[in-house]
């Protein structure tokens, strides 16, 4: 026993089916688990459940998910989060997992906060597209991914171009048993004297064993003592389908050739002890399956683990476990030939002995204690790598082409958050924190999410009084004597300075602009129509180039009363021509920016030059912004290809290295605005899949591979550290979120952008 040895791994966790359900995974789940316990590691069990009332589990099953029901998945996820696994051990078949090709589990994996090592059980010559997409997003959310077989090995690497050192091979694991006498076994089995041939494993038509009957008649004639002994009981979902249609028809066919006292059916699925007594009782064993497609067996793995000899059909896993010598390959739906295979090994029994003596000493590193220790070793890897980033898209483009679902929008925190002032301004961690009151920013940002949100359809019985609330804060905070924006206001209600920012008028002013070109009552449009013409004056004398960038985006909403008034135009044409100088200016081909650093909310400055060119149809504007965002992009990818903006921990300064951490909501707002702009340009798929890979940021698609948003609270997280979020949930990160997630909504609504699996 392994406890004495000090492991990484605290606790485990497998996901799959378990015992008593009667599948080949569910034993698989079980024999994992205890070869884990067996050396030391605690374990316990996610099982899936394929009927509403479940199974009589033993204690080791501590969750069971209705594999029907996507919601339960998510429940899952926090589940395994609340309880603080070192690392969770998903058992993956396309057919225990609900949704088309099983994606309910991507709602578990996306939201794990752990690593996560994935056994593939099944890997497809020829996927479907939504399998290939569900597999590879799969592999891509695992630290580390673990196949039975070399074959497995090489088609993972070449369908789903993973690295090669992110592959455990590790066999499937065998009881261990010792070699013995056939016949000294046969008789508890009431097979004394008889030359037996055994099948074991749920029945099912693909199994082949109408070729194994139809070659007896001839063997029968030269060895009248052979039994051949078909045991398990028929697979729960084929007898769901079609009854014990296949068994009959092996029977019928079994009476048919005269056979009756050379077969035995023994419908039952039985224990590993039985099922041991069994093999180690059997003369031969057979696997006569008819596809090729099957990387691996349990049923195969278990005879060989038994020194037995065995004739196969050369699926994928027997045509690797018996090359050299280990066992018999016959073709596939050839009696004949399986007829002949087993004539030779019954009259040569030294060929016997020495196929079962290779075939045991080639099983040893297969027992489970073996390979127990095999999937800690895995385990333990996967937990060093997770302080890299490696839960993270290789390809953006490959992976956004693969799953594109968006998001769910939850309205809680920002009621939370929200009163008949506006909204406050920071929390301590979902909780607000009154003691820093408000400011004209996030006021200005929640009435443009709220205008969002009412684009797109959101109902909400608070929506239409928290904007009022928003509209009401900026109208309460300009000060028509000096025409600007106060900015912060404690929880008493008292101003705390007569003149806020130039970027804080500027992000008033797209609020507004918004608000004023969405589709709220035109009593409150016609209140920030009113605010936002006495703020545009102040504007000309801004020398901020955000605050040129918000004006301008604010300016440019197709449905704004303001899209054709003189002086508007008038002013966001003058400041698009300062960031166009100002570009051209300060970039040089390695440095396609606005200015000599990057600073805070980058993306807006390249956002400001494409709708201003689609405003003024000016292709300069166009090309600077797409040549500015491209760049942007390219700075703000991670080693591992996922969205990683700049941190704001200092200014980057040109020339220096790009500050990592922390990093902040309003950079991935501002890159998938900016890249939905860019859509309406050139290239829209390519836009289109970036704007997802910095949205998806947020669900943990990320360095630290670690969700921002808190799907508990409907709020968003602050940051992400080197190692860590920012637990606190400030009005200016769930304001980002939301606003991302409605604007992508919108952009696909609007353009009737074809998606896989939105969840509006």
């Amino acid at each position: 026993m392994r406890g004495s040895v000090q492991s990484a791994i605290q606790r485990a966790c497998l996901i799959g089916n378990h015992t008593p359900r009667q599948c080949g995974i569910a034993t698989f789940t079980a024999d994992v688990a205890n070869s884990l316990i067996f050396n030391g590691i605690p374990t316990d069990v996610v099982a899936m459940n394929d009927r509403a009332k479940g199974y009589e589990y033993p204690p080791i099953v501590k969750y069971q998910i209705p594999e029907k029901r996507v919601g339960s998945y998510r429940a899952a996820a926090d589940y395994l989060n609340l309880n603080d696994y070192s690392v969770v051990c998903l058992q993956h078949e396309y057919g225990i997992f609900g949704g088309s090709a099983g994606r309910h589990v991507l709602n578990l994996l996306r939201n794990l906060q752990m690593p996560l090592v994935t056994t593939l059980h099944t890997l497809l010559e020829e996927p479907d597209s939504e399998q290939h997409q569900v597999l590879q997003e799969i592999v891509q959310l695992s630290q580390r991914v673990v196949v039975m077989s070399e074959r497995a090995h090489r088609m993972l690497q070449a369908q789903f171009k993973v690295d090669p050192s992110r592959i455990d091979l590790i066999p499937h694991g065998t009881p261990d048993t010792s070699l013995v006498d056939p016949d000294t076994v046969k008789p508890q089995l009431g097979l004394e004297g008889k030359q037996v041939l055994l099948t074991f494993g749920l029945l099912s038509p693909d199994k082949g064993l109408e070729y194994v009957i139809q070659s007896l008649p001839k063997l029968v004639e030269r060895h009248p003592n052979l039994m051949y002994v078909i045991l398990g009981a028929t697979h729960p979902q084929v007898r769901a389908q079609t009854g014990d249609a296949y068994r009959k028809s092996l029977k019928a066919m079994v009476g048919d050739l005269g056979l009756q006292d050379h077969v035995r059916f023994d419908d039952r699925y039985v224990s590993l002890e039985e099922l041991v007594r069994y093999l180690q009782g059997s003369d031969i064993y057979i696997t006569p399956y008819l596809k090729p497609q099957q990387i691996t067996s349990g049923t195969l793995a278990y005879a060989f683990a038994c020194g037995k000899p065995i004739i196969s059909t050369p699926y994928w896993h027997a045509e690797e476990l018996l090359s050299q010598g280990n066992g018999v390959l016959v073709p596939f739906r050839d009696a004949e030939a399986t007829g002949n295979a087993i004539q030779e090994l019954l009259e040569h029994p030294e060929n016997r002995q020495r196929m079962a003596n290779r075939a045991y000493a080639h099983s040893r590193p297969m027992t489970w204690p073996n390979v127990g220790q095999r999937y800690i070793e895995s385990f333990e890897r996967a937990v060093e790598e997770s302080r890299s980033p490696l839960r993270v898209s290789q390809n953006f483009a490959q992976r956004y082409e693969i799953n594109l679902e968006v998001p769910r929008l939850d309205l809680r925190h920002l009621c939370a958050i929200s009163d008949d002032t506006g909204i406050l301004q920071h929390c301590v961690g979902p909780i607000p924190n009154r003691h820093e009151g408000y400011c004209v920013d996030d006021n200005a940002r929640a009435l443009l999410v709220a205008s969002r949100l009412k684009r797109i359809g959101v109902v909400h019985a608070s929506l239409d009084n928290m904007a009022a609330s928003y509209l009401a804060f900026l109208y309460h905070s300009f000060s028509p004597h000096s025409g600007r924006f106060r900015n912060f206001m404690d929880y008493g209600r008292n101003w705390m300075e007569e003149i806020g920012s130039e970027d804080s008028h500027g992000r008033s002013i797209w609020g507004l602009g918004e608000w004023v070109a969405g589709p709220g009552s035109s009593q409150m449009r016609g209140v920030a129509f009113g605010v936002l013409e006495k703020a545009l004056p102040a504007v000309e004398k801004f020398t901020s180039p955000r605050a040129w960038a918000y004006t301008i985006i604010g300016l440019s909403q197709n449905d704004s009363p303001l899209a054709g008034e003189s002086f508007a135009r008038q002013l966001m044409h003058e400041l698009a021509d300062r960031l166009k100088r100002l570009y051209k200016r300060n970039s040089t081909a390695g440095w396609r920016w606005f200015e000599e650093y990057a600073t805070y909310d980058n993306a807006r400055l390249s956002q400001a030059m494409l709708v201003a060119g689609e405003t003024f149809d000016d292709m300069d504007y166009v090309d600077i912004g797409l040549e500015s965002l491209d760049w942007l992009c390219e700075q703000q990818t991670g080693m591992k290809g996922c969205f990683s903006p700049i941190g704001c921990q200092r200014v980057w300064n040109r020339g220096q290295e790009k500050p990592q951490f922390d990093q902040q909501p309003l950079e991935a707002w501002g890159v998938v605005d900016a890249c939905l702009a860019a859509a309406t340009h050139h290239k829209a798929t390519d836009w289109m899949l970036r704007a997802k890979w910095a949205m998806d940021w947020f669900t943990g698609e990320n360095d630290c591979q670690l969700p921002i948003v808190d799907f508990q609270t409907g709020g968003c997280r602050d940051g992400l550290h080197s190692d860590s979020v920012n637990e606190n949930q400030g009005a200016e990160s769930t304001l980002a979120y939301l606003g991302t997630v409605s604007e992508y909504l919108r952009f696909v609504q609007e353009t009737n952008w074809k998606l896989s699996g939105v969840n509006q």
